[in-house]
């Protein structure tokens, strides 16, 4: 197809990792607009023949310009030209949408339709298939760096697309109301659910934040469809079950229900409080993230039997005697093989993991309540509140009350 075959693969496989659609359209190939959407779109607007789309765009696309469109469904395509001649091969990029989808998106949609309310149903399930970016510069530079190899390292430059592409039916026929449940395209989108929901929950259940941001930005957009009247009601709902997901792949990360049911009812109480639909939006990447610090701090996976249980009591009671000989009278085996183990597998000594559970739930405390320093240390099983503060000062840089001060400032 072109010189650059191996910057336009991997420029392919960067797009697939955030879901972003990339079709190669050309005269010879027979190649037409065939990413998923483009079905939806045939039922949505069934007087338009996708194929005579090609025409039109291989008559005005030029080297060295990508193309900017935005169409009657609001969504933003970018095309260019990747290999030249009286067939030229043409690229095109999206569909994708700049704000994610909405009441007021929809509606807004929908009024381009002879029935806007029977349309509903059909639209709904268009947009949770179009991705979202939140920001569309760091696919303009990728998309510009590929262009240089292109046309070997000529400038490049941006331009909106000059014509309307034929994607109305000009005689406004009545489109079908909606997309059916069984039919293949329906399918194919329950299908795409489910294995989003499947690339969350590994990259979660492995504490990878990085690549669960990833996949939640896909997957949000893939939002469940309204099944109540007042759209708060109906977003917190999604928003229960999706802390329930959250919560099992947690559980397949080797974490201890004591240390997930902390983090799940402490995010349902969010939940329940969020004053908006907006509120619950942005609270949604706060959540992933959440789990996946949870499991980058207390998987047991890799551990034996006998740490995993010593690990669980320990942050059971921390205000408990959890001296090496206590500990090891509790699990009923020796102390120095006990401090082995330990050492062995956690990397540290037994008291200095204890201090900084300690100290972790010192800040804890000191973030969310209004308890006295001592109340805290006695909590934190450091009665000695003299102590207290040397030892979480000797991990955090600061006296606890320094750190609460901080805090309350940042807040």
């Amino acid at each position: 197809m072109s010189n650059c075959n191996r910057e336009l693969a991997f420029v392919q496989k960067l797009l697939d990792s955030f879901f972003i659609p990339l079709s190669f359209v050309g005269r010879e190939q027979g190649q037409t607009l065939s990413a998923p959407w483009a079905e939806l779109r045939r039922l949505l607007l069934p007087a338009v023949d996708f194929a005579q789309i090609y025409e039109p765009l291989s008559q005005i696309c030029r080297p060295q310009v990508i193309y900017r469109y935005q169409d009657e469904l609001q969504c933003h395509m970018l095309v260019f030209q990747v290999e030249g001649g009286e067939a030229p091969v043409l690229a095109v990029v999206g569909p994708y949408l700049l704000r994610p989808l909405s009441p007021e998106l929809l509606a807004e949609s929908a009024k381009r339709f002879p029935d806007p309310d029977g349309i509903l149903p059909s639209l709904e399930r268009y947009y949770r298939e179009v991705p979202c970016l939140p920001n569309e510069n760091q696919l303009m530079v990728l998309l510009y760096t590929l262009g240089e190899y292109l046309w070997n390292g000529g400038s490049v430059t941006m331009q909106d697309l000059p014509i309307r592409l034929p994607t109305l039916p000009l005689n406004r026929e009545r489109p079908e109301r909606a997309v059916p449940a069984d039919s293949p395209l329906s399918m194919e989108a329950l299908k795409n659910r489910y294995e989003d929901e499947e690339r969350l929950m590994k990259a979660v259940s492995a504490g990878q934040a990085d690549q669960a941001a990833i996949v939640y930005s896909r997957f949000s957009s893939r939002q469940m469809e309204r099944r109540t009247t007042p759209p708060l009601r109906d977003t917190k709902n999604y928003f229960v079950v999706f802390n329930t997901l959250l919560r099992k792949a947690a559980e397949y990360g080797h974490v201890h229900p004591l240390y997930i049911d902390e983090l799940s009812s402490q995010l349902a109480k969010q939940i329940e409080a969020a004053p908006s639909t907006e509120a619950l939006t942005s609270l949604g990447p706060k959540m992933v993230r959440s789990y996946c610090q949870l499991v980058q701090d207390f998987s047991l996976r890799g551990h034996s039997h006998l740490i995993s249980k010593l690990l669980i009591h320990i942050d059971a009671d921390l205000a408990a005697d959890l001296s090496l000989s206590a500990l090891a009278k509790m699990l009923n085996v020796n102390s120095s093989y006990l401090s082995a183990l330990f050492k062995k597998e956690l990397g540290s000594t037994l008291t200095e993991y204890v201090s900084k559970r300690r100290v972790t739930y010192a800040k804890f405390l000191l973030e969310t309540s209004s308890l006295q320093i001592q109340t805290i240390a006695q909590h934190c099983g450091i009665p000695d509140v003299n102590y207290f503060t040397r030892t979480f000062k000797r991990y955090t840089g600061v006296t606890p009350k320094e750190y609460r001060s901080a805090q309350h400032q940042l807040s």
